[in-house]
């Protein structure tokens, strides 16, 4: 019955005639003509867009009976006869990618990168990258990821994922130096202030977890200084900042470059606050309700200082 099936679909130049098999009411047999009854469908088919949406159709038929290459040879025959429709470009990455492929899913987008109109080159560009990385292709998606760079060096968006085949890689020497040297590129960027801040305060807060993983715990303190030098209001960063040292045996590093501070800008009231929140995070008490009052003296008018001072104060331990 089933060769009976095949023959009629395979003579026939009636699309109706395909539907018609492929619906019958022999379901298991008409199930197994699927593929001929689809392929037929999209052979008789006048409409261009009709006839590409079949063929898709029958290579998921395909890859639900894990006849890969036959899927194969349709998606590759679609993509040669319409190499530059979008729709078919990514169908073509997207069955690659699933089946494993991903060199043949990478050199499609390069293709497509090449033709396509410089925004949409750079959309290519920017996925074929990601997609190196995935495949553990580093060094193609940091070249490609480099150019993106040259054209747009503040973009957000491919500095993250140039940080990120660094750190997929487990290449932290390489990621650390990617790091330190667009912080430096940030601190003379024209670019508002504030902007500038904030982008270098990400670069730095993507730093940290390198240079913990090379054990340059100094260096890892020195940023989060820098961090809080930035923004002495983030109490959450400061506290942060405290555990990190102490977790890592760098607390008098810390405490001295904030006590040195201190004394070299008597008149600034967030570096004695500073140091008060690092020593209550320490468990400094009574160093801490010190540091409270210098800041106080600048800053009488902060409520915030007064009642932080007070809460330690009242705390049982505050005078240990």
């Amino acid at each position: 019955m089933e060769t009976f099936l095949d023959s009629i679909v395979n003579n026939t130049t009636s699309i109706e005639t395909a539907e018609d098999v492929r619906g019958s009411g022999h379901a298991e047999i008409a199930g197994k003509s699927q593929p001929t009854c689809r392929g037929k469908q999209a052979t008789l088919t006048i409409d261009p867009v009709n006839r590409l949406q079949l063929h898709y159709r029958l290579v998921q038929i395909y890859e639900s009976r894990n006849d890969l290459q036959s899927a194969q040879r349709t998606v590759e025959a679609l993509y040669k006869e319409n190499p530059k429709i979008i729709g078919v470009v990514r169908a073509t990455v997207d069955f690659y990618w699933r089946a494993k492929m991903y060199p043949q899913a990478i050199t499609v987008l390069l293709q497509a990168a090449k033709d396509a109109y410089p925004d949409l080159n750079k959309q290519f560009t920017f996925e074929v990258a990601r997609k190196s990385t995935d495949a553990g292709q580093f060094q193609q998606a940091r070249d490609l990821l480099a150019k993106l760079l040259n054209s747009s060096p503040y973009d957000g968006e491919y500095l993250a994922a140039m940080a990120d085949t660094y750190a997929r890689e487990g290449a932290d020497r390489g990621l650390r130096q990617f790091y330190l040297d667009k912080i430096a590129a940030f601190r003379t960027a024209s670019l508002s202030g504030e902007d500038r801040k904030t982008r270098i305060a990400t670069l730095r807060r993507g730093l940290i977890p390198a240079l913990t993983r090379m054990k340059d715990y100094a260096r890892a303190v020195d940023q989060y200084i820098e961090l809080i030098n930035n923004f002495s209001e983030d109490t959450a960063l400061v506290t942060e900042a405290a555990l990190y040292s102490q977790r890592y045996q760098r607390r008098q590093q810390l405490t001295d470059y904030y006590a040195n501070t201190v004394t070299q800008s008597p008149r600034d009231y967030r570096w004695p606050m500073v140091l008060a929140e690092i020593d209550t995070s320490f468990e400094q008490f009574p160093a801490a309700i010190e540091s409270y009052a210098k800041a106080i003296t600048i800053r009488p008018d902060r409520v915030d200082l007064r009642q932080a001072q007070a809460n330690l104060e009242e705390a049982p331990d505050a005078l240990r």
